[in-house]
């Protein structure tokens, strides 16, 4: 096996990337080289670069945005991706249910512990995302978690600037056309999302959510819930599967239009795009991507505890 590996310096964890890499490529024998980014060649570059050459697999190390290029390059392309998390939220290392820990990560490569799965996509623009199209307070989200409030508190950077985000919220007119008909609704966020895991272990938006079931799912979040739990310290308003309606409203969709009004920012996978009006559409089945066969996952429960587990849906 050729194995490209691409790494973003810049990702959010600091740890002995290649020394740990080398360590595992050489005990199994696996032809590899490496290329990192920079700011002139970014990690969509280096991955056409690498299909050119003709290698069997990329490997690809940094946070969710650096993903997202990688996936562009090999979309609807034979060669696999492997996900090796190196950024602040790895939602899609959570989604597909890769471990944390570099050799565990790569030993998806190993027929073992690792199967060659396809994951679909979601067009935005003439680029496809993986995880999540944000409008208004995640876009907010990402413009007050800078590089180096991420670098120094990681996950927690996020989490704060959600609360700044949320207090300072004001509900929004959505307007949203799903496969052609049109719906008006109000909240204070919009998610368009081909994932279901938030970046939080353990919690996952609905349990419906699948990135290979070939749609798109719609979530407009609610200004009163949020003004409740400001308001109130009733046990029962953090029963979230009780109070859905409450938290959000939920759609499924192949085609998708969001207009806003005011107009929202919008984030793309953790990186900001532009502003509404948005168009997205699903792009079925269209990555190759490793994730964890069974036994494997079996076996890592073992070792680390609940790493196997289910995440436990919102609703």
């Amino acid at each position: 096996m050729n194995v490209h590996v691409i790494i973003n310096p810049a990702a959010g964890r600091e740890e002995a990337v290649l020394f740990k890499m080398n360590a595992f490529f050489q005990q199994y024998e696996i032809d590899y080289s490496v290329a990192v980014t920079t700011r002139k060649i970014n990690a969509g570059e280096l991955t056409r670069r690498a299909l050119a050459d003709g290698v069997d697999a990329v490997v690809g190390y940094g946070g969710d945005g650096t993903l997202m290029q990688i996936a562009n390059a090999l979309r609807e392309k034979p060669t696999p991706l492997l996900v090796v998390p190196g950024g602040t939220a790895n939602v899609l290392s959570q989604e597909l249910r890769v471990p944390p820990s570099i050799p565990k990560a790569l030993s998806l490569l190993l027929p073992e512990y690792g199967r060659v799965n396809q994951i679909d996509m979601a067009w935005y623009k003439d680029a496809c995302f993986l995880e999540t199209l944000g409008v208004g307070i995640p876009a907010k989200w990402v413009q007050e978690a800078d590089r180096e409030l991420k670098n120094k508190y990681g996950l927690l950077s996020y989490i704060a600037a959600g609360v700044r985000a949320t207090l300072k919220s004001k509900s929004t007119n959505y307007t949203l056309t799903l496969d052609g008909r049109t719906v008006k609704t109000r909240g204070i966020a919009c998610l368009v999302t081909n994932s279901g895991s938030t970046g939080l272990r353990g919690l996952r938006l609905a349990k419906e959510i699948s990135i290979a079931d070939g749609i798109l799912d719609v979530l407009v979040f609610k200004l009163k819930f949020f003004e409740n739990l400001y308001s109130r310290s009733d046990d029962d308003l953090f029963d979230l599967k009780q109070n859905k309606k409450l938290l959000f409203e939920h759609f499924r969709a192949r085609e998708i239009s969001v207009q806003a009004e005011p107009p929202q920012p919008v984030m793309v996978d953790g990186e900001m795009a532009d502003s509404t009006p948005v168009q997205v559409r699903i792009a079925p089945h269209a990555l190759n991507i490793y994730r964890p066969t069974e036994k494997a996952l079996t076996l890592w429960d073992r070792i680390v505890g609940s790493l196997s587990d289910e995440e436990e849906p919102l609703v």
